[in-house]
């Protein structure tokens, strides 16, 4: 008896185990079936995604062939154009190539009328450049005719004018022409009026055994020199210069003896004299 009790305790052991063993694997049966059921609604979902991707691409596809198609229809339009174009040129050729030399002799001819007409304006306008410069050179000269000339001429009166020293200003005290009175007879200056070319000359007379040397001088300085030299001589000399200048209002001229010191000069009537002119006016 207690053998037998024995063994139903065995037994019931065994069938505890392998109940909660089948208890154990069905929960974890369970558990993977869930995970598994998650999963293919992960892939389910994915696979509707991807449908609806291809579903566009073909949708592109689709618009990308239609466009292909309107392109292949315009390049054969454009092929059959082309070979009628290729046809009519074809038979046009000759006329095409008389046409162009047409063209070409009428624009050669225009090429030379126009060069033609530029040597021609060029002409005119090297003529109206020169027209225009003489214009103003009349019209420079004009302004001094329209105004009052200015010119003087004087000489000295006296025989001998000694005593003359270096720098000393030579005196023409006789007038015989002043016609703007711009030339001094007391102290032998001549005054500018207005700007512009002057022509001054001046000439002087040596007695026997002398010497003079004299400048025009032009605001203290020295435009233009004469000499005259009779050093161990019986005879006269006489020296002149002429020069121009260009003056403005107000500059003064006059004659001086530069050597030697105490010098001397002859008038004798006229011929030491001193004389000017506006040539043009500035």
């Amino acid at each position: 008896m207690a053998k037998g009790f024995v063994v139903s305790v065995v037994l019931l052991a065994f069938y505890e185990v392998i109940t909660a063993s089948v208890t154990s694997s069905e929960s974890q049966i369970l558990s993977m079936i869930k995970d598994l059921q998650q999963r293919v609604t992960i892939q389910e979902k994915a696979i509707h995604s991807l449908r609806s991707h291809i579903a566009k691409q073909d949708d592109v596809i689709s618009s990308l062939q239609e466009q292909e198609q309107r392109q292949n229809d315009l390049i054969s339009t454009l092929q059959k154009q082309l070979q009628l174009h290729d046809e009519h040129f074809s038979n046009s050729s000759d006329i095409n190539i008389a046409v162009v030399n047409k063209l070409c002799e009428k624009s050669q001819l225009q090429k030379e009328h126009i060069t033609k007409q530029h040597g021609q304006a060029k002409m005119i306008r090297d003529q109206e450049q020169q027209s225009d410069h003489l214009g103003k050179t009349q019209s420079k000269r004009h302004v001094v005719d329209e105004e009052e000339p200015v010119a003087f001429q004087a000489v000295v009166s006296a025989d001998t004018i000694e005593h003359i020293q270096i720098h000393e200003k030579i005196v023409f005290d006789s007038v015989r022409l002043n016609l703007d009175r711009d030339y001094n007879s007391v102290n032998g200056v001549f005054v500018a009026p207005r700007p512009g070319i002057y022509l001054f000359s001046t000439s002087v007379l040596t007695e026997p055994n002398c010497s003079l040397d004299v400048n025009i001088v032009k605001n203290g300085t020295p435009l233009a020199g004469a000499f005259a030299n009779t050093e161990g001589k019986l005879w006269y000399d006489q020296g002149s210069v002429t020069v121009a200048a260009e003056l403005n209002a107000g500059d003064e001229v006059w004659v001086e003896n530069t050597w030697p010191a105490d010098a001397k000069v002859r008038g004798h009537g006229s011929h030491t004299s001193f004389s000017g002119v506006l040539v043009m006016g500035m």
